[in-house]
């Protein structure tokens, strides 16, 4: 699956600004009809930095995660994060990158963890989310990073993305069968 996000952010970034406007989350033209932004909005990046931040962040996800990650889990975290902007962040004119969803899928796979009783895994995961997290909503961005990325960073879709992960667990939760 991050093979195919990173395919298509080069490809989108090469083709350049048209795509990134044609393609983002923005609020005002998915309520005009452009509902492919609900979920195009997470595969478009700023920049050829932003598309690297998130490739290596998903990398280390992948690596540490990638066996409990699916499409689904993909898709859901993606349409809460885009849920979450749209209905709670009413300020947030537009949007692109996979931050959101990122958050998700560490949050889904914590929980994936809990459920195979790799407690540590998954306490040492939600401890660093949540700090994170905290630390955004009550600070902002890290210095350096919108610079870096060549937009505002909008922390709130991380708190969407990480919340939207939990949901998608509680929809995709199937529990272990016992072993007789």
């Amino acid at each position: 699956m991050l093979l195919v996000l990173v395919v298509a952010g080069v490809t989108f970034l090469g083709v350049g600004d048209s795509a990134f406007r044609a393609l983002r989350y923005e609020r005002d033209a998915i309520l005009d009809g452009d509902f492919w932004r609900v979920l195009s909005g997470h595969v478009v990046h700023v920049s050829w930095a932003h598309l690297g931040v998130n490739v290596a962040v998903g990398a280390l996800v992948v690596a540490a995660l990638g066996r409990h990650l699916g499409p689904w889990v993909f898709l859901l975290c993606a349409a809460g994060t885009t849920a979450g902007l749209f209905l709670f962040s009413l300020g947030v004119k537009w949007y692109a990158g996979l931050s959101g969803v990122l958050h998700g899928l560490i949050v889904y796979g914590a929980l994936e963890a809990w459920r195979r009783d790799r407690r540590w895994i998954w306490l040492a995961a939600i401890a660093l989310v949540a700090l994170k997290v905290s630390l955004e909503e009550w600070r902002g961005a890290p210095g350096g990073l919108a610079e870096l990325v060549g937009a505002p960073i909008v922390v709130r879709a991380h708190l969407y993305g990480a919340i939207s992960g939990a949901l998608a667990f509680v929809l995709l939760y199937r529990p272990r069968r016992s072993r007789l």
